[in-house]
């Protein structure tokens, strides 16, 4: 089996591998849902952290809650979808769907400073759609063409719509020295031995601090705390 290929398998496993979700997720799920809806506006990105060992990982590389971005758009019926690279392509998700996979349907959504009018919601929504297809990128390598991962799905589509760079460019060495416990064990294993130190890559992490963004609905569990459920009030919300 080619490197590339057992890579795409091992890593669908660990992505896939959820634990036992409560008998009620999926009505979780839909109330989560319900109480997003009212505060999101096209063109939202989406934060959640993956209910799998993978995901966790993913989080723990960057000392953050975050392993997973979208991006939110309305289909032609009015629902609420998320654009975002996934395995094992970037397509558009439910919003229902997108925040099922979430551990404890946690949520954070962050929105540009600036209002966006409805030709950068347009601008934003092409750039999206032109990735759908890309097979994901295991090796999370920033400057390889044709593949994808949530956070340079996210990146790219800003950019090149808005001319915006939410997040940030960074290589290994950078990321994971600022983490107290980076868990190389695991990083040493996934890449076959040897961490690519100068991969560049962008995170989650980095987006959902990014100053280009103003908080709009906060609904995660805290590293030290209970799950917290808050609507964040501004001038910039819908």
């Amino acid at each position: 089996m080619p490197a590339q290929a057992g890579m795409t398998a091992a890593m669908k496993t660990l992505h896939d591998k959820k634990e036992p979700p409560p008998m009620n997720h999926k009505l979780q799920a839909a109330e989560a849902t319900a109480l997003l809806e009212p505060s999101l506006a096209e063109g939202d990105l989406v934060f959640t952290r993956l209910r799998t060992p993978f995901g966790r990982y993913i989080a723990d590389a960057s000392a953050s809650w975050t392993s997973h971005v979208g991006i939110v758009f309305r289909d032609p019926q009015g629902s609420w979808r998320v654009a975002e690279s996934r395995i094992p392509r970037a397509c558009y998700s439910s919003l229902e769907s997108f925040l099922g996979r979430s551990e404890d349907c946690g949520v954070v959504v962050r929105r540009p400073r600036l209002a966006l009018a409805p030709t950068d919601v347009a601008a934003l929504r092409a750039q999206a759609e032109r990735r759908f297809g890309q097979w994901y990128d295991t090796g999370f390598k920033y400057d390889r063409p044709q593949r994808a991962f949530c956070s340079k799905f996210t990146y790219d589509v800003y950019r090149e719509a808005l001319g915006l760079e939410i997040g940030r460019r960074e290589n290994f060495r950078e990321l994971l020295a600022r983490n107290p416990e980076p868990r190389l064990g695991f990083w040493r294993l996934w890449y076959f031995g040897r961490i690519p130190w100068d991969r560049v890559t962008v995170t989650p992490a980095s987006q959902l601090e990014s100053p280009l963004l103003v908080d709009v609905y906060d609904r995660r569990r805290d590293f030290a705390g209970p799950k917290k459920a808050a609507i964040i009030s501004s001038q910039y919300s819908a």
